[in-house]
């Protein structure tokens, strides 16, 4: 990540995306927002269990989840 002549912000890939992006440039405050948003609200789980996996599953005790 760093600051352009220009002002605004170069995030550059790990990889490169399938299509061969490398990079993405944002405005200041486009940044912070996507920023912002990655940021998981207070107080709630983010684990999540479907199907067998639930607590509430009549199938629970059937299979191990290792």
């Amino acid at each position: 990540m760093l600051l352009t002549p220009s002002g605004n912000i170069r995030y550059q890939f790990k990889t490169p995306y399938n299509d061969g992006t490398t990079h993405v440039i944002f405005e200041p405050l486009d940044f912070i927002a996507n920023l912002a948003a990655q940021v998981p609200k207070p107080r709630v789980n983010l684990t999540r269990f479907h199907g067998v996996f639930t607590p509430n599953s009549k199938h629970r005790g059937r299979y191990d989840a290792g």
